[in-house]
């Protein structure tokens, strides 16, 4: 029986061998389309492994520059002067193209886990440094990663910007010594990391509604 699949801009599909089949782009909105057959000992054994990555064998992919340069050089080996180490390089190259595919979500697994491990590291590093000042290139350079990576990732996991985080938690700790400690409020602005005592007012009413002296007032009524 003829079936029609649609495949969407950044998926992947992989056909088994021996399937009669044809392709092409949409007419009024047409894209590039990248494919290559393979074969030999671990074709069905990749085939196999893929069926099971997803429903109905589709699967979502970032788009990356770095993947697509990488089937070019496949193909520029093949279509070169066919002399034995190229050709033994290209089909390393396309063993390597193809498990990015097939082992996608367990390279996403890895990479959520290694994600969740940096993002559990500086968490850990703010809660024992409240009592000090950090600018995000200062935390960014201790975990050495793109200030713009640790952002997204941070955010992606905890909902927060690494500094508002770290403001909050300050301010929780804050309200702990406001809730059992008779500290100045200049003793806990200094406590939690702030030299001006008025910053940190300003900072704590925007978390909490009130200023400081407030919040321990209302919570010794």
């Amino acid at each position: 029986m003829r079936q029609e699949r649609k495949i969407n801009p950044n998926q992947f599909f992989i056909i088994p061998k021996g399937t009669r089949h044809e392709y092409k782009a949409d007419k009024h909105d047409p894209w590039s389309i990248y494919w290559f057959s393979f074969n030999g000992p671990l074709a069905d054994e990749l085939y196999q492994r893929y069926t099971q990555t997803h429903l109905d064998n589709y699967k979502n992919i970032p788009f990356s520059r770095e993947r697509i340069n990488v089937f070019d050089k496949i193909f520029s080996l093949f279509n070169s002067n066919s002399l034995e180490n190229h050709l033994e390089y290209a089909n390393l190259l396309s063993l390597n193209f193809i498990s990015h595919f097939v082992y996608h979500d367990f390279e996403s697994s890895l990479n959520k886990a290694s994600e969740n491990t940096i993002v559990n590291s500086a968490i850990e590093f703010l809660d024992n440094n409240l009592n000090k000042k950090h600018s995000i290139d200062e935390i960014a350079f201790k975990f050495n990663y793109s200030k713009a990576s640790l952002q997204s990732k941070f955010k992606n996991k905890t909902g927060y910007s690494v500094l508002v985080f770290f403001n909050l938690k300050k301010i929780q700790k804050a309200c702990e010594y406001l809730n059992y400690t008779d500290l100045s409020i200049k003793e806990i602005s200094f406590k939690v990391g702030f030299e001006d005592p008025f910053y940190f007012s300003r900072i704590f009413k925007n978390f909490m509604g009130k200023s400081p002296r407030n919040y321990r007032q209302s919570k010794r009524k």
